[in-house]
C-alpha cells in the first residue's frame, strides 16, 4: 500500500495542481484536506 501512495501522489496532477493531501487512517477511512488558494476563487473572497 505505501508504494501505491507514494506513486499516487507523485502522478496524480489534479491533487498537485489544487494543494489537496489525504491521509489514510484506513481502508475506506481517508481525509483529504485543500487549502484554498486565489485560483479557486469564483469572485473575490468566494468559493464553490
Amino acid at each position: 500500500m505505501k508504494n501505491f501512495v507514494e506513486i499516487f501522489k507523485a502522478i496524480n496532477k489534479y491533487d498537485l495542481d489544487n494543494a489537496l493531501t489525504f491521509e489514510i487512517f484506513s481502508p475506506g477511512l481517508i481525509t483529504y484536506k485543500m487549502t484554498i488558494q486565489d485560483k479557486h476563487l469564483s469572485s473575490p473572497n468566494i468559493a464553490h
